[in-house]
C-alpha cells in the first residue's frame, strides 16, 4: 500500500455469434483457463505462505530519481457539433528533479518485521543520516517484500476475483497475468492490480497497483489544476532471488492528468532501485503445515 499526498485500449474483431458464444472450443477453453487458474492460485498461495514464514535479515542499496512538474491550467477554445466553446488545458514545467541514495536494511523475526534506512547520498551529495525517512514527495512504502501476499496468501484468497489475462515472457519465465480485485469482504485491504506470476513456482515478478489500492487517492486533481482526470502507474518489479524469495528490483511510478484533449501531462515520475544486497537470513522460520489454520 501506498500514500500519495495531496487502460488499456481493447480492439475487437466482430465475429460470429456462433464463434464467439456456445461453442464447444469456447467452453473448452474457459474449463482449462478455469482449471489453470486454479493452479496458479495454489502455487501462488503455497510461496506467500513460504514468503510469510521466512526469517529476513538483509540490506541493500535503494536509488531514488524523482521529478515534479508543476502544472498550470489555461482557458482554451474548441470547436463542437454546436460551435465554438471554451474549455481548459494545462501546461507543464519541470522542476529540478531530486535523487537520493540509502542502504536500506529489513530485519523480520519472531514475525515482527522492521526496516531502516540510512541516508547516505542526496542530489549527489554524500550525507551520513542514520534513521532517515523517505525524502520523496508524493510516495511512501512499507514492506515491498511482501507485496504479494496482500493479493495472493491462503488467508486472503477466499476476499478477492481473480481473472485470467494470458501469458508473458519476463524475466526469463512465463508468466500468468492476472487480474485481483478485492470483494466487499476485504474491507482491510482494497489493493487491486495486475499480477505476473511465475508458472513454475508460484512466485510474483511484477505487480502493477491500480490507483484504487493507493490511499487518499481521487478521481480529480487538486483545485490548483482544475478537474482533470487523474491517473497513477505504479509498477514493481521483483527481480532479485535468493532461496527461492523474490525481492524488490525496482519500482516506476508515474502520475499523469487527462486533458479536456484527451493528452496526458505528467505531475510526477519517480524511479526505484534496489541493488548491492547482502543477505545475512533468507531461511524458514516456521515450517508451515497445511492442516494448521492458525498461519491464515
Amino acid at each position: 500500500m501506498a500514500r500519495f499526498s495531496p487502460r488499456l485500449f481493447f480492439c475487437f474483431l466482430l465475429m460470429p455469434a456462433f464463434a464467439a458464444f456456445g461453442s464447444p472450443a469456447a467452453s473448452g477453453r474457459q474449463d482449462q483457463n478455469r482449471a489453470r487458474l486454479e493452479r496458479i492460485l495454489a502455487k501462488s498461495g503455497e510461496y506467500c505462505e513460504r514468503l510469510k514464514a521466512v526469517a529476513l535479515h538483509f540490506v541493500c542499496r535503494e536509488s531514488i530519481k524523482e521529478t515534479v512538474f508543476e502544472l498550470r491550467s489555461f482557458p482554451t477554445l474548441r470547436s463542437s457539433n454546436s460551435g465554438m466553446r471554451i474549455g481548459r488545458d494545462l501546461t507543464t514545467r519541470r522542476q529540478a528533479p531530486h535523487s537520493f541514495v540509502y542502504e536500506y536494511q529489513m530485519i523480520k523475526r519472531d514475525g515482527n518485521p522492521d526496516e531502516q534506512r540510512c541516508l547516505i547520498m542526496e542530489d549527489g551529495r554524500p550525507r551520513d543520516e542514520k534513521n532517515a525517512t523517505l525524502k520523496t514527495s508524493r510516495l511512501t512504502s512499507k514492506f515491498l517484500v511482501y507485496g504479494p501476499v496482500g493479493f495472493l496468501s491462503r488467508a486472503w484468497q477466499p476476499h478477492f476475483d481473480y481473472e485470467f489475462l494470458g501469458t508473458e515472457r519476463l524475466m526469463g519465465k512465463r508468466a500468468a497475468i492476472l487480474r485481483a480485485a478485492p470483494r466487499d469482504t476485504a474491507e482491510e485491504n482494497r489493493s487491486a492490480g495486475r499480477l505476473w506470476i511465475d508458472e513454475a513456482d508460484g512466485s510474483v515478478l511484477r505487480i502493477e497497483w491500480e490507483p484504487s489500492s493507493i490511499l487518499d487517492y481521487t478521481e480529480t486533481a487538486a483545485t490548483s489544476v482544475g478537474d482533470f482526470k487523474r491517473e497513477v502507474v505504479w509498477r514493481t518489479q521483483y527481480g532479485e532471488v535468493k532461496n527461492g524469495i523474490r525481492f524488490p528490483s525496482g519500482q516506476t511510478i508515474r502520475e499523469y492528468y487527462r486533458t479536456g484533449a484527451g493528452l496526458k501531462r505528467t505531475r510526477y515520475e519517480a524511479d526505484y532501485t534496489y541493488d548491492k544486497f547482502r543477505f545475512f537470513t533468507v531461511e524458514t522460520e516456521i515450517i508451515y503445515d497445511p492442516g494448521d489454520s492458525s498461519h491464515e
